[in-house]
Formats: C-alpha cells, sequence, structure tokens
C-alpha cells in the first residue's frame, strides 16, 4: 500500500511525503532542497502522522528492524555491560536510542532487570572459581548470555503491542485520501 501527500513547506514550496507498507513501513519526504527520512519536517506539518513516523522501517507486525539484535547492542551498553561491539555515546543516551527502538517512553524497568540478569549470571560462576583473568572472562560471559536471553524474552513480550501499533499504522494509511 502506498500513499502521498502532498503540502506545501513553510516557505510555501512542494513538499511531498511518502509512506509505504509493503514489507516493512516507511515514511519519507522530498522538500524543494532536501528529501528522505525528514522526520521532524513531517511532523511539523503533519502531527497527525507521528504514528507512522514512529514505526518507520518496523515490519509489517510492527516489529522493529533487527529488533533482538539492535535493541540488544543499545540496551547493553545503557547497562553497561561490556561487548565487542559498543556505541560511542554515553549510558544515558544509549538508553534513549534503545527506549525510541523499541517505542516506550520509559525503560528503565527493563534496564534493571536486564542489570539484575547480568549481575545474577556473573555471580553464578563461583568466586573461588577465579584465580586468573580467563575465569574474570568466563563470569562477563555467563552474566552477558544471562541478560541476553531476558533480553530475547521481554522482546517477545513486546510483540502483541507491536502488532496493534502496526494495525492503528495502517488504518491511518488506509484513512489518508
Amino acid at each position: 500500500m502506498k500513499k502521498t501527500i502532498a503540502t506545501k513547506d513553510s516557505e510555501g514550496f512542494p513538499f511531498i511525503i511518502k509512506i509505504e507498507a509493503s514489507k516493512h513501513f516507511s515514511i519519507t519526504a522530498d522538500g524543494l532542497d532536501r528529501c528522505g527520512c525528514l522526520h521532524d519536517e513531517i511532523l511539523k506539518y503533519r502531527p497527525d502522522l507521528k504514528p507512522l513516523v514512529d514505526i518507520h522501517l518496523s515490519d509489517l507486525d510492527g516489529v522493529p528492524m533487527h529488533a533482538e539484535a539492535n535493541g540488544w547492542y543499545w540496551l547493553a551498553k545503557a547497562a553497561e555491560i561490556p561487548q565487542r561491539w559498543e556505541p560511542d555515546q554515553t549510558p544515558p543516551l544509549c538508553l534513549q536510542i534503545f527506549c525510541q527502538h523499541v517505542r516506550l517512553p520509559n525503560c528503565l524497568a527493563i534496564l534493571h532487570l536486564i542489570k539484575a540478569a547480568y549481575q545474577s549470571g556473573r555471580n553464578s560462576v563461583s568466586t573461588s572459581e577465579i584465580v586468573s583473568h580467563r575465569c574474570e572472562e568466563e563470569r562477563h560471559k555467563v552474566g552477558a548470555a544471562k541478560a541476553k536471553e531476558l533480553w530475547g524474552k521481554i522482546m517477545e513480550e513486546m510483540r502483541p503491542r507491536w502488532k496493534q501499533e502496526a494495525q492503528a499504522a495502517l488504518k491511518i494509511i488506509e484513512e489518508i485520501s
């Protein structure tokens, strides 16, 4: 399903909003000297399209792109769980990005659960076994695996909400004339 909305920008120039829901949701725009994911500008002229901007690049079930991997990337740094590849942003900013990714206004409860799972996994490796750097690496590995497994379960619990958001977005698209 594709829709196009022709409007004008603040200077009176054409501003074309393009909406698509095929394999995934997409909302982009073309202006006089710019194009692409102009979400702030789209919302400036059409605030009613916020649900579509929020669900941009999610699949038709509302699942964010690479939900599990991208979610973990941001959440692990927010929880200060060292990873091979980590974002350069601060943990609070990573938490904010994670919340945007999973479309939640506040993710502190998730963050606390992930931190607790990581610590629990680390503590499950007996401290009497820690006689070398290698054992500390094992504690980290077990803790990270436990936290990542919990993230997978939490993500699965989000699927019904994501599905509802996708259905609401499809309804908005259908109503555009």
